[in-house]
């Protein structure tokens, strides 16, 4: 290449991250300061029905490069703060030039996970004539994300992989200055912590928008991803989000992850502690399967709560009432916790003095039992959602085809007889993206919808806790754009529930994609309600998702979001 023509590629460059600039910086600006309880999610795979999965969330996490995603939970949600993650300081070995991969005195690279290996992110990176002219790796990363994210829907940069400093016999061995000897750990890890700082810096140089990173723990992004929430001690832990909700840098945007498939989803006292001292603590809170993938979304009562903001002053502050049992005080409620790990009971009289309620939950309805608060008893680490006036949460109950992406927490899948095939998202279902689902590309959960060409039924049973009158809604794929044959103007469906059974018919060929109303019932406590969805055969009928949403009179209804707002607006002057 010329001179000549290498000079104009840089200036060709430079000018398309110069627009890019006026755009992000004419966007909407976002709100970071949402009410309480704040939920969130960080998803690594296609987001598939995210948009709607997540419509409520106040926190999104999603792989840069799904741009369309990003447009589409704007759409769905435009005040949700979505953030778009990359692990590029791990990298596939081919990716970038190899001069750009931390290696050893012998030349041998630091590898991670078989085949990706560890970026030289310090200011001893050799130069390399690569994209945008010469750069280290730290000058190229900021540009590249620049130009492959669409800031305009995206708020903010989240970094997966961290290294906040290189951790066993990694350092010793590491020649991060390319001169065929070993830097030393001490040398290595105080040029990685400035390299750190200088990525940061060449970032918020071109973007003007927060940046935060998994298990960081630095004041000088703007939050921290808490991805071993629940291994942690949950005292030292929550000292630490006071810390960094105090010192990073505003706006703050801290992030803790509950486990829950692989070590069983559930709603009890564990579930409740980590969650609680999230929000104690400032954080968004976010339940899937742990660290190992993130494929999941479990969804609780308490998420549908409207708790307001902290009370305004030092009255909306943290504080510890008793030895490792913390209270915090909203507008319409409160929350406690006891990280103590020891029994500890709370009194009524240990609070504000305002009168509280339990709310009145679907999911553990012994401990959320609606009742006038007099006191609690927990026997280790634990916590309890208060309201000031008599509540009703009940998160809609969601029965699909597959166990986990999406059936409710304590709700089985639908139940098939008959000749129904499971089609996956990707590969088979995804060309229309239509099924209700993540989009999973292994594991026995990433099945979207069922379809028959022949005789059968499904069979949705949702185990109701909380009686009184529920809308149902029901939920089908466009088969045909996933070449899964003609979909089936007929399909009948049955609903079983308190006021008898009633007769309903969808035509499958329309109104996919999206929830379709089969009306109101009542129903009672247990599992004698039910939907039965019959395939008539000579014609493909789906069974994906159905979905009981609660009509209870005290359920707090949180404000439903305004339109799409513009984003992107450039003004030119004349």
């Amino acid at each position: 290449m010329s001179i000549k023509m290498f000079n104009a590629k840089c200036v060709i460059n430079y000018l398309l991250i110069f627009f890019s600039l006026i755009v992000v910086n004419t966007a909407v600006s976002q709100n970071f300061d949402p009410p309480y309880p704040r939920v969130g999610q960080v998803y690594f795979y296609n987001p598939g029905q995210g948009a709607e999965i997540w419509k409520d969330h106040d926190l999104i996490i999603i792989r840069h490069k799904y741009n369309d995603e990003a447009r589409k939970i704007k759409a769905k949600n435009p005040d949700v703060i979505l953030l778009a993650t990359n692990d590029y300081i791990v990298s596939k070995k081919d990716m970038w030039p190899d001069a750009w991969y931390v290696k050893d005195s012998n030349g041998k690279m630091t590898s991670y996970h078989e085949d990706y290996g560890l970026m030289n992110i310090t200011n001893q990176c050799p130069r390399v004539n690569h994209t945008y002219g010469s750069q280290r790796f730290n000058e190229f990363l900021p540009r590249h994300l620049m130009e492959k994210t669409d800031y305009n829907y995206f708020d903010g940069t989240f970094f997966d992989y961290w290294a906040k400093q290189l951790w066993g016999s990694k350092p010793d061995r590491a020649d991060i200055t390319n001169d065929n000897k070993p830097d030393g750990a001490q040398y290595v890890n105080q040029e990685w912590e400035k390299g750190n700082q200088m990525l940061i810096s060449n970032l918020r140089a071109l973007l003007n928008k927060p940046v935060a990173a998994h298990e960081a723990g630095q004041t000088y992004l703007n939050g921290n991803g808490f991805e071993f929430w629940p291994n942690l001690s949950r005292k030292n832990t929550l000292e630490d989000l006071f810390e960094l909700e105090d010192q990073a840098v505003k706006p703050v945007i801290n992030f803790a992850e509950g486990y829950g498939y692989e070590k069983g989803p559930d709603f009890g006292s564990k579930w409740r502690a980590d969650f609680m001292t999230s929000q104690i603590g400032g954080a968004y809170f976010g339940h899937d399967e742990g660290t190992t993938a993130h494929r999941f979304t479990f969804l609780h009562d308490e998420f549908e709560a409207d708790l307001g903001h902290p009370l305004p002053g030092s009255a909306g502050d943290p504080l510890e009432i008793m030895s490792g049992v913390y209270a915090r005080y909203f507008d319409k409620g409160a929350i406690i916790a006891n990280v103590s790990g020891n029994s500890k009971t709370v009194q009524s009289s240990h609070l504000d003095g305002r009168g509280y309620w339990r709310f009145r939950g679907a999911q553990d309805p012994g401990f959320n039992n609606g009742q006038q608060f007099t006191s609690v008893s927990f026997s280790g680490n634990d916590g309890i959602m208060l309201f000031t006036e008599p509540t009703t949460l009940v998160t809609p109950i969601i029965i699909d085809n597959v166990k986990v992406n999406m059936t409710s927490l304590d709700q089985s899948p639908a139940q098939y007889t008959g000749n129904w095939t499971q089609v996956r998202w990707y590969g088979e279902a995804d060309k229309s993206k239509t099924g209700y689902a993540l989009g999973l590309s292994w594991g026995s959960e990433q099945y979207t919808y069922v379809f028959s060409t022949g005789a059968g039924e499904a069979r949705y049973q949702p185990k109701i806790n909380v009686s009184g009158k529920y809308e149902i809604f029901e939920w089908h794929p466009d088969v045909s754009r996933d070449d899964n044959g003609s979909p089936c103007s007929n399909v009948k469906l049955s609903v079983v529930s308190a006021d008898g059974t009633t007769e309903k018919t969808i035509d499958q060929s329309v109104n996919y994609g999206k929830w379709n109303s089969l009306g109101v019932y009542n129903f009672n406590t247990g599992t004698s309600g039910h939907v039965v969805l019959k395939a008539p055969g000579g014609c493909t009928a789906s069974s994906d998702a159905i979905q009981f949403v609660s009509y209870d009179p005290n359920s707090q209804v949180v404000d439903t979001h305004p339109p799409d707002r513009p984003r992107g607006i450039k003004v030119e002057s004349n």
